[in-house]
């Protein structure tokens, strides 16, 4: 039986470079982040995706992000 650790919010937002107005791929995106907002607190998680990916589930990668708290 799973267990629910804590519930909240993903906002998934991205930085495209100065000189574009539209993104249409993902070599027009500067930065990748992930915003996480846990009901039970008032804080916000910034994760910070490195090299514009998410990880990958096969070879349980877990160095794809850095973390930054608000």
């Amino acid at each position: 039986m799973a267990q629910i650790l804590e519930d909240g919010d993903i906002y998934f937002l991205y930085r495209p470079w100065v000189s574009d107005k539209d993104v249409e791929s993902l070599d027009e995106v500067q930065r990748l982040l992930v915003v996480l907002h846990p009901w039970a607190r008032d804080r916000f998680l910034l994760l910070i995706v490195g090299r514009k990916r998410l990880p990958d589930i096969t070879s349980h990668e877990r160095s794809w992000w850095l973390p930054t708290r608000w």
